[in-house]
């Protein structure tokens, strides 16, 4: 028994893991875009046993902003255990093995959103630390309000590639939270432009020829007590002011009028929430516990209020 890093030689054992842990199946590319292709190369470990690998945890390296100084965070992904296994301690032993090689590696902060099955032995057997929930955000049959329609300064345009103007964006909100993902033009062009099973549609508020905000969205199509509907997810928003963010979020949901309902995520404090009720949006329910560990001696990196997420910030978006 052993725990090593994943080698790409690995990726039917592990393609095949997580179809017996997850019941679903995944494309080759969708495996190169997630492991081999980010623009910081993940931390990748199994667990092997009799020349079977049992076990598997992966992290995303992410360039992030923390207290507006470069660094680096984690988002844990794809933690899974043969069911045939359990019982051995692989998922205490993985995990703890993953804090190490974090810790070696610099990084700042882990987050994560675990199920209720993993986040009992995650905080049994690691320093992780849940502090909330997240918060999803739902209009239904989406129509503008009032506020929604209140004409704004800019151009909107359609963007189909991420450039070096994302850059300079990305170090004018590095204020903005004391812990959020660096949006760069490489994170950006990885996360949105080079993903190979969703489409998403971007969109850039310019004022006087500079990039002052952006927002991506998606549609999908999902069955619902046997009926097909479009359903429409806001991924991410950044905008340098208020006023940016309002105009974005008004033109995004005007992207997404022909789905029967629009969504996205916030964490308890988030200055969307305001802008968010004047468009008519209300608080759904909490479908995800936000679960961080810190890898730092500053406390004040665990509460909820001080980081940015959006649902781009998590793999499954």
């Amino acid at each position: 028994m052993t725990i090593r890093d994943c080698k790409q030689s690995d990726n039917e054992s592990v393609r095949q893991l997580f179809k017996k842990v997850f019941n679903k199946e995944h494309a080759d590319s969708y495996w190169e875009w997630k492991y081999r292709q980010p623009p910081v190369p993940p931390i990748v470990l199994v667990w092997e046993e009799n020349g079977t690998i049992t076990g598997h945890i992966a992290v995303w390296v992410l360039p992030a902003y923390v207290k507006g100084q470069p660094a680096e965070i984690g988002l844990r992904i794809d933690t899974m255990v043969d069911p045939d296994a359990r019982g051995k301690g692989i998922y205490r032993q993985l995990n703890q093995e993953m804090m190490k090689r974090a810790a070696e590696a610099d990084i700042q902060m882990l987050y994560g959103f675990p199920s209720p099955m993993a986040q009992a032995p995650l905080l049994k057997y690691t320093a992780a630390s849940h502090k909330t929930d997240i918060a999803r955000w739902m209009t239904t049959f989406p129509i503008l309000s009032s506020a929604g329609k209140k004409k704004h300064e800019g151009v909107v345009e359609r963007i189909t590639a991420f450039d070096s103007r994302f850059d300079k964006l990305a170090e004018a909100v590095k204020d903005q939270a004391e812990v959020h993902v660096m949006k760069s033009a490489a994170f950006l062009n990885w996360r949105y432009q080079s993903h190979p099973v969703h489409s998403y549609i971007t969109l850039g508020l310019f004022k006087e020829g500079k990039l002052k905000g952006f927002i991506v969205v998606k549609k999908e199509k999902k069955t619902i007590k046997k009926i097909p509907v479009n359903i429409g997810s806001i991924v991410d928003i950044s905008a340098v002011e208020q006023k940016d963010t309002d105009a974005l979020l008004a033109r995004g949901i005007g992207e997404l009028k022909s789905c029967a309902a629009v969504q996205l995520w916030t964490l308890p404090g988030s200055k969307l929430e305001t802008s968010l009720r004047k468009l008519r949006f209300q608080k759904k329910d909490h479908p995800l516990p936000f679960v961080t560990h810190n890898l730092t001696h500053d406390a004040s990196l665990d509460e909820p209020e001080n980081w940015l997420i959006a649902q781009g910030d998590v793999d499954s978006f």
